[in-house]
């Protein structure tokens, strides 16, 4: 626990918020910077997902292999040719190879799986971009609308104090940002964000 005369600063919610959803904004109001921004993600996607897919692909043929040998087994058990307890002994140790494999596919294709962007997510925010750009500012008004467009970009914001000055870290799935919180920024219209390069 913080002792009580600890002088940390604190971070006015009524100031971020609307930083970040302004900020939100202009990735989509800008159609150039919205498919910009969905592009560079799914490529990024791409290049740190490629040794989980090498994995993968290992993985698939060790399992076919595997499956194989075990298939010759039950071949050479119903031939008689081997005796029945080192069969068995056999076929056991190559059901719980192909069972730890199978486990760690499922386990790679679920990781594969996660913050990728579907069709279906990105043609979301493609409409969702389409409806505010036509005026209606259905998000501006609508928290349940808000939060669901910074859950599906997958918005993270870190608060940080640096150089005596609050500074603000946004990303998400289409852009980066950095923000300074000063008097200003308090007390008039929010200060313009400053993007980051990817």
């Amino acid at each position: 626990m913080l002792p009580r005369d600890c002088n940390l600063p604190h971070f006015r919610a009524d100031v971020i918020d609307p930083m970040i959803w302004e900020w939100i904004e202009s990735l989509l109001l800008t159609p150039e910077n919205l498919e910009k921004g969905l592009h560079e993600y799914q490529a990024e996607q791409q290049a740190q997902q490629e040794p989980l897919r090498d994995r993968l692909k290992v993985i698939e043929g060790l399992l076919r292999e595997k499956e194989t040998t075990l298939e010759r087994l039950l071949d050479l058990y119903l031939a008689g040719n081997f005796p029945e307890d080192i069969l068995l002994a056999r076929k056991n140790n190559l059901e719980i190879t192909i069972n730890s494999l199978k486990k760690e596919q499922a386990t790679l294709n679920a990781q594969l799986n996660t913050n990728v962007l579907t069709q279906e997510e990105t043609q979301i925010i493609r409409e969702f971009a389409l409806t505010v750009r036509q005026g209606l500012q259905l998000a501006a008004s609508d928290f349940e609308a808000q939060r669901k467009m910074l859950d599906l970009l997958d918005v993270q914001v870190t608060l940080v104090v640096e150089n005596e000055e609050k500074v603000v870290y946004a990303t998400c799935r289409i852009g980066d940002t950095t923000m300074m919180i000063t008097s200003k920024t308090i007390g008039g219209s929010p200060a313009a964000p400053a993007p980051l390069t990817r």
